[in-house]
């Protein structure tokens, strides 16, 4: 039970300080308790029950749909895990890698031949989780990812055969094992090619749902915004109906929070990070031009130039955030 307690306290110490990092919060500790559970008094190795958010606190429930949060919550937990298992058995531990940034597929040197590039992303919260070396996936039109090119360096050139789209992913790896995947970008080479356009992903946003908050009003907005998941969620049940707030507590149709059922058993599309592949066969079906593709990120930070390309397609898709000042001045230098 003590080995037990000791987990359950490195996991809310964990917790605390990474929420309060990432989301600028004071994170509340809550309180850890050592009573007879069976979940934890019965299993051989150590245990623990983690409560972490109230469905009675709208509060805590915007934080459960954001997928950041979700995302700094598994991660900090994950980590806590690994530091206690390297405790007990007196090891060192590596922390996987965060995911790659400013991805970016340029026309290679040679001929058909692309160069991916990509930036290693340092985790202020974790010295070790330093990338060691990457794996590029790729994937050939609509198939499936292959099972991955380890590369040592932060770039990669890949031979292409013209006429066909080709896509690519990166993982950072490093002992500890291996990151999330980047967003998927595509590039093609036409055969007897006119031009090369370039395709900018600017679409890689994620959030919980839109919210309704007022003194007499609150809940969560599905029609207005559902939000963007990652990939996909069965999180909600249907669309919130009640929203008076001087119904709090009513166990019936008209109690605040009441939903629906329409949405039970289904899945609301999230951001798959897989857009520029859409876009490129629009431009591969028009014939005679290329294409390679960007992150945003990669434009912003001067990793690609736009004004290397006489056309640039820009996705945003439901992003709904304004375009940064760099963006911004970038863009109106590249259309005068």
């Amino acid at each position: 039970r003590y080995a037990s307690r000791d987990l359950a306290d490195m996991v809310l110490t964990g917790l605390q300080r990474d929420i309060s990092a990432q989301f600028g919060i004071r994170w509340q500790r809550r309180s850890l308790w050592n009573r007879n559970y069976s979940e934890t008094r019965l299993p051989a190795v150590p245990s623990m029950i983690l409560e972490l958010l109230s469905h009675q606190n709208f509060a805590d429930l915007k934080l459960g749909h954001d997928p950041r949060f979700k995302f700094t919550v598994g991660r900090s937990v994950y980590k806590s895990v690994l530091k206690y298992l390297s405790t007990m058995h007196g090891t060192d531990y590596v922390v996987q890698p965060l995911p790659v940034s400013n991805f970016a597929i340029h026309p290679g040197s040679r001929k058909n031949t692309f160069r991916l590039t990509w930036q290693a992303v340092d985790d202020p919260l974790e010295p070790t989780a330093k990338a060691q070396q990457y794996i590029v996936y790729t994937r050939l039109g609509h198939g499936g990812f292959d099972n991955g090119t380890l590369v040592r360096g932060t770039e990669y050139i890949f031979e292409a055969e013209p006429g066909l789209v080709y896509s690519f992913k990166v993982t950072a790896v490093n002992k500890g094992g291996e990151s999330f995947p980047s967003e998927i970008l595509s590039a093609y080479q036409a055969k007897k090619s006119k031009g090369t356009i370039l395709i900018v992903n600017g679409f890689d946003r994620l959030s919980g749902p839109a919210t309704v908050e007022s003194p007499f009003l609150q809940g969560f907005d599905l029609n207005t915004d559902p939000g963007i998941p990652y990939i996909n969620t069965p999180a909600f049940c249907g669309t919130q109906q009640s929203f008076d707030r001087s119904r709090i507590g009513r166990e019936t149709k008209v109690g605040l929070g009441y939903s629906g059922s329409e949405l039970e058993g289904r899945l609301i599309a999230g951001n798959t990070f897989d857009y520029p592949f859409i876009h490129g066969k629009a431009i591969q079906a028009t014939g005679g031009y290329s294409f390679v593709s960007c992150s945003d990120e990669a434009v912003e930070n001067g990793f690609v130039r736009l004004a290397d390309y006489p056309i640039a397609d820009l996705i945003f898709g439901a992003d709904r955030r304004p375009f940064s000042n760099t963006l911004q001045q970038l863009i109106t230098s590249y259309c005068q």
